[in-house]
C-alpha cells in the first residue's frame, strides 16, 4: 500500500496555522479577560490598588523543574500563563492595567521560548502598559507608599516577602493594615462562569469521557493500575490537553476504598472492580470524572448490588441540581436513598442512626470545578469566599442547604459506597468517639456477617455538571454509567492494549 506523504507547501501551511495559534486564540478571548478585570475594579474600594504575582517556578531537583502552571487567579484576569509575571491594577489611572514580563530572549531561542514580550502585553493580553519584569519593585514601590488600601493574594509568597522588603524601608500602607485579600473579590466572580470558562470546561471533559472509554476497553485481569494511568494520560495528551488536572486514580480491589489512592501499582484481579478518577486539564480547566468498572468486564452479583445503589442516588438527586437549590440538597437526598439501600441490603440496622450514616458517608456529594479541580476552597474550606458558604435555612434544623446555586457554576457530583477491608475495626473504633458500646455490637452481631459478604468493594460515580437557567446539564453525560452499557464497551477490543498479554 502506498503510503501518503504531505507536500512541503502543505507542512509550511500547517506549521503557520500552528505558529499562529497562540496568539490567535489569545486576540479572540481578550474581551473575557479585560470584562473580568473591570467587575474586578467594579468591587474595589475607592483609592485602591490590586498587585498580583505570577506562580513561581518549582524545582523538582537540582536545577531541574517541575512544569510551570501559572497561579489560577492571574491567569483568569490576564490569560496569560507563563512565568516571571506581574500585574498592578489601579482604578480610574490613565494606566489602568499595567503588566510586567521578562524581555523576549535575544539568543533567539537557543535556551527557552518565549511568545510574548512587552509589545505583546499590549497587544494580546490587553495591557495599557507593560515593563521589564526587573521594573516592577521599581513602579510597585511608590503605588505601595501612596495608596490606602492594597488587595493581594495572601497565598502569593513571593509578593509578600517583596512587600515585607518594602516595608522595611518606608512606612508601608498604613503598616499593612490597608493590604487586603484580593481572593475575597475574585472567587465569588470565579463562581459563575461565562461561555469562554465554559467551552473550555467542555473540551475538558470530553477529553477525559474518551480516556475513560479507551480504559474500559483495555482493563483486563492481569493488567497493572499504572499502565491504565499511562493510558489514560497519553489520550489526554493526544486530544490537546496540557495534562492531567491532578494525580489519576486508578484504585483497583480494595485500594478503590482509599479516595486520594495513588500509587497506582497494583496488578489487578478477576472478579474485582477498578475504580477510575481522573480529570484533563485544557487551557487551564480542569474535569473531574469517575467510573467504577469490573477488571474482568462483567459486574457480579455483590457488586451489582452496591454500583445500581450509587447510581440509582446520583440519577435521583440530580433532580435537586437547579437554581435556587443549595448546594448540598443533591447530597442530602442522595445520603437518605443510599442509607435506605444499605438497610434493605442488610448494611445498616437503622437508616436513621447518625453515627452509621456518618460511617458509610465520607464527604459531601460535590465540590467546585473550574481553574483548580478543587475549585475556591481556601483555607477557610467550606467557609471562605468562593467557598460553600455553610448556613442553615431558618427553622430548619435538620439539613444545611448550603451556597444557592445560581446559572454558570460548575461542580461534580459523586455520592459513593466505600466497603473497605478493615470496615468493620473501624465501627469498634467508635466506642472511642462515644459510640455506646452495646449499639456498636448490635451492629457487629446484625449487620457484620453481611458487611464481610461485601467488604471490598468501593464504589463512585462522578459526573461533571453546569447550572443553567432552567435546571442543569450533565456536562458528562455522554460517557455511559448504565452496568449493560460498560459491560459492551468493555466487550469491544482495544486500540492500545491487547488482553491477551
Amino acid at each position: 500500500m502506498k503510503t501518503w506523504k504531505p507536500s512541503s507547501l502543505l507542512i509550511m501551511i500547517w506549521a503557520f496555522i500552528l505558529m499562529s495559534f497562540p496568539v490567535n486564540a489569545q486576540e479572540a478571548s481578550l474581551d473575557f479577560f479585560q470584562k473580568r478585570r473591570h467587575q474586578l475594579i467594579s468591587q474595589m474600594e475607592k483609592g485602591s490598588i490590586a498587585v498580583m504575582m505570577s506562580a513561581e517556578k518549582k524545582i523538582r531537583s537540582n536545577d531541574v523543574h517541575y512544569p510551570f502552571r501559572q497561579r489560577s487567579s492571574f491567569y483568569y484576569l490576564t490569560g496569560y500563563k507563563h512565568p516571571e509575571a506581574a500585574f498592578i491594577i489601579q482604578p480610574k489611572q490613565e494606566n489602568e492595567f499595567i503588566m510586567f514580563l521578562p524581555p523576549k530572549d535575544t539568543t533567539g531561542g537557543i535556551w527557552r521560548q518565549q511568545e510574548y514580550g512587552l509589545k505583546e502585553a499590549m497587544e494580546v493580553f490587553g495591557a495599557d502598559t507593560a515593563y521589564d519584569i526587573e521594573k516592577f519593585e521599581k513602579i510597585l514601590r511608590p503605588k505601595l507608599w501612596s495608596e490606602s488600601i492594597v488587595y493581594m493574594d495572601p497565598n502569593d509568597q513571593p509578593l509578600k516577602e517583596l512587600f515585607d522588603k518594602i516595608q522595611d524601608k518606608k512606612l508601608l500602607v498604613n503598616s499593612l493594615d490597608g493590604i487586603k485579600n484580593i481572593n475575597n473579590l475574585i472567587n465569588d466572580m470565579r463562581l459563575q462562569k461565562d461561555s469562554l470558562e465554559i467551552s473550555h470546561m467542555k473540551k475538558a471533559i470530553d477529553i477525559t469521557g474518551q480516556a475513560h472509554l479507551e480504559a474500559m476497553k483495555a482493563v483486563h485481569p492481569g493488567m497493572y493500575e499504572y499502565e491504565v494511568d499511562a493510558l489514560v494520560e497519553y489520550v489526554f495528551r493526544k486530544n490537546g490537553a496540557s495534562d492531567p488536572a491532578f494525580s489519576s486514580i486508578v484504585g483497583s480491589g480494595n485500594n478503590a476504598n482509599t479516595l486520594h489512592y495513588m500509587k497506582n501499582d497494583r496488578k489487578m484481579k478477576a472478579g474485582e472492580l477498578v475504580l477510575m478518577d481522573i480529570g484533563a486539564e485544557y487551557n487551564m480547566y480542569a474535569a473531574d470524572l469517575t467510573r467504577t468498572i469490573p477488571v474482568d468486564g462483567e459486574f457480579s452479583r455483590k457488586q451489582e448490588d452496591i454500583y445500581q445503589l450509587v447510581l440509582k442516588a446520583i440519577q435521583k438527586a440530580a433532580r435537586e441540581l437547579e437554581p435556587g437549590k443549595g448546594i448540598f440538597e443533591a447530597h442530602y437526598q442522595a445520603t437518605d436513598l443510599i442509607m435506605k439501600g444499605l438497610y434493605e441490603l442488610g448494611l445498616v440496622t437503622d437508616p436513621d442512626s447518625k453515627w452509621q450514616r456518618n460511617f458509610y458517608i465520607y464527604y459531601p456529594a460535590s465540590h467546585w470545578l473550574g481553574l483548580d479541580v478543587h475549585d475556591l476552597v481556601s483555607k477557610k474550606g467550606l467557609y471562605g469566599e468562593g467557598g460553600y458558604k455553610v448556613y442553615q435555612e431558618p427553622g430548619v434544623k435538620s439539613h444545611i442547604k448550603g451556597r444557592i446555586l445560581k446559572p454558570g457554576m460548575v461542580f461534580t457530583f459523586e455520592p459513593g459506597i466505600y466497603l473497605p477491608e478493615n470496615g468493620l475495626d473501624r465501627i469498634r473504633a467508635l466506642k472511642e468517639k462515644g459510640v455506646p458500646a452495646e449499639k456498636i455490637e448490635a451492629f457487629l452481631d446484625e449487620a457484620g456477617p453481611v458487611y464481610r459478604k461485601y467488604q471490598g468493594i468501593g464504589v463512585r460515580i462522578e459526573d461533571d455538571v453546569l447550572i443553567t437557567e432552567d435546571g442543569h446539564e450533565v456536562l458528562s453525560r455522554q460517557l455511559p454509567r448504565s452496568i449493560d452499557a460498560i459491560e459492551k464497551i468493555m466487550d469491544q477490543s482495544s486500540d492500545y492494549v491487547s488482553k491477551d498479554q
